[in-house]
């Protein structure tokens, strides 16, 4: 049909004729399925707990804190006498190496996140059964870390545990900051945070915002607030990340340590231009079989361990851990690089198709808001265009003006068009 329009065969243009025959309107999202990632739920069985003793940690005030409205929470902190405890859904409980819930999550790599919901990369079941905070208690596997005031790992103690969950939003924990365990949880961030500064770590602070589609069909745009329980959750989980390396290092256990390349240049400052150009000098990090520096987080070695019911090399690392506490055999180093060659190109088709969905769903939005008026920063002058981050939109544009705008000048833009198949809005400044 393109072809007998003397159009080029694209899916853009496809998507172009498909809307203007009213065949699709605005809210066929065409991306994840174009990138082909999987959108069906996965339907696979799961086995029963088996029998095993676990330790009683339900003493501890053990607290998830999580967006509004998650129901997947897979991780939750506790401070006892100077020990962090990072509780972490125990899903390699269930899900052995090789059985069918393992190879349907390795074939998918990890969750999908788009505005119209989570498709996941386990059955259901699992998310009932394991998610802490759900029931009254809640089977985990806990991660004991010894601190000292400076931020310092002295030793990780690894349990198969039971713990009372309670979940929390991160707007509520960010108004108990003052109370413990959350002044404790809170310090030790803080100490754990500068020791990585010192260590070179990179921070990038930009905007951000969550895209949802809402029962009503409604395209919400929310900009994330910058939250000291963000910084505490997120420290906690770098942490547990670098005491796993830790762990399995000592003990020669195999598993994906991630690693990352200083960057090309040090870019100085904290302005958003400055953040803006230190991004762009970042290299993406990678899996590897062998602990090595990763730079942009200043930790000598690191492994991402915290979410094993949403990234499945996390499973991975928590079927290792799990196998070397039985002292049964693990996975070798070859198996362990196999399951990362499969699961780190599922992920990646995952996070593109969430990329290509969220521009999708932003120019939907931008198309029902045709008078959209907001506020930009300017980042960046490429040729005779400036550059410019929208906070509102969590994205960027770039306008022609012929004199450059100063770096970090907030001006007053204005909506001038949107091409939804090519995902695009153009923008003009404000008269």
């Amino acid at each position: 049909v393109l072809r007998n329009l003397k159009q080029s065969e694209e899916p853009e243009n496809a998507h172009a004729l498909l809307l203007r025959l009213n065949y699709w309107d605005d809210t066929v999202n065409p991306h994840p399925s174009r990138v082909g990632v999987n959108m069906k739920q996965p339907d696979v069985p799961l086995p029963d707990f088996p029998e095993e003793a676990r330790r009683d940690l339900t003493y501890l005030v053990a607290v998830a804190i999580d967006d509004v409205g998650s129901r997947d929470a897979d991780d939750a902190l506790s401070w006892e006498d100077g020990r962090l405890w990072v509780h972490i859904a125990d899903v390699a409980a269930l899900v052995s190496p090789n059985s069918p819930a393992d190879l349907e999550a390795r074939a998918r790599g990890a969750n999908l996140y788009i505005p119209e919901g989570t498709i996941h990369m386990l059955p259901a079941q699992a998310t009932a059964v394991l998610a802490l905070g759900l029931n009254n208690t809640s089977p985990a596997l806990s991660f004991g870390i010894d601190l000292t005031s400076e931020g310092i790992i002295t030793g990780v103690e690894i349990v198969p545990s039971t713990v009372r969950v309670t979940r929390i939003s991160y707007d509520e924990a960010n108004g108990r900051l003052q109370d413990p365990p959350f002044c404790d949880l809170l310090a030790a961030a803080h100490a754990y945070e500068s020791r990585r500064k010192a260590n070179g770590a990179v921070v990038i602070d930009l905007p951000e915002v969550k895209i949802r589609l809402n029962e009503a069909g409604d395209v919400e745009i929310r900009p994330l607030p910058h939250l000291k329980s963000r910084d505490l959750v997120q420290e906690a989980m770098l942490m547990t990340g670098e005491a796993v390396a830790q762990f399995a290092r000592e003990h020669n256990i195999p598993i994906p340590f991630r690693t990352q390349d200083p960057p090309e240049e040090v870019v100085e400052g904290n302005t958003p231009s400055a953040m803006f150009a230190r991004r762009r000098t970042m290299t993406a990090s990678q899996p590897s079989s062998t602990p090595g520096l990763h730079a942009g987080l200043g930790l000598d070695q690191y492994v991402q361990a915290t979410s094993p019911l949403r990234r499945y090399l996390d499973l991975v690392v928590h079927q290792q851990l799990r196998t070397f506490l039985r002292q049964e055999p693990m996975l070798d180093e070859q198996e362990v690089m196999e399951r990362v060659a499969v699961a780190h190109a599922a992920s990646r088709d995952m996070r593109y198709a969430e990329r290509l969905s969220n521009q999708h769903w932003t120019a939907v939005y931008l198309l029902r808001q045709q008078k959209w008026a907001g506020e930009g920063i300017v980042v960046d002058r490429r040729g005779k265009r400036d550059l410019i981050l929208l906070p509102e939109l969590g994205s960027e544009t770039s306008i022609y003006k012929k004199e450059p705008t100063p770096l970090d000048e907030t001006v007053q833009i204005e909506l001038q068009s949107v091409d939804l198949p090519q995902r695009e809005a153009h923008f003009r400044y404000k008269k």
